[in-house]
């Protein structure tokens, strides 16, 4: 009986260690850049993190708007993002709650769903959840 706990407290620390590395690595290397490129407007960029039903929404607009670059910018330049939680759905797929409060003082939440990219320990973002604009 005592071991089966001692299993259960490692395969547990094992678990916590693996979601904080896994929500690290998605603000890191999918939240922050993608944040950067709404700021900054870059399109290009916007696509790489993006995929999915997301990208199926957004792809046309990214790629062929010619003014969506300079919305983006006016919109998100010097708004401050604030990733509030990532939540693990599966081991494929996790959920971040974002707060965007822009220049203005308007406040809009996301929830961001991220899937880890087959083949790889990439995520990116999905699909989003919008409230509050």
């Amino acid at each position: 009986m005592k071991s089966y706990f001692i299993l259960f407290i490692v395969f547990m620390i094992s678990f916590h260690t693996y979601q904080s590395y896994a929500q690290e690595n998605v603000a890191g290397e999918t939240l922050l850049p993608f944040f950067n490129a709404l700021r900054t407007g870059d399109t290009t960029k916007l696509l790489q993190y993006i995929d999915g039903p997301l990208q199926n929404r957004n792809k046309v607009l990214l790629q062929q708007n010619k003014n969506y670059s300079d919305l983006l910018k006016t919109k998100y330049e010097k708004a401050e993002f604030t990733i509030n939680k990532i939540s693990p759905i599966d081991n494929e797929k996790l959920v971040a709650d974002i707060l965007i409060v822009t220049p203005r003082g308007n406040t809009i939440k996301r929830k961001l769903i991220l899937n880890k990219k087959e083949g790889s320990n990439s995520w990116k973002i999905v699909d989003e959840i919008r409230s509050g604009m």
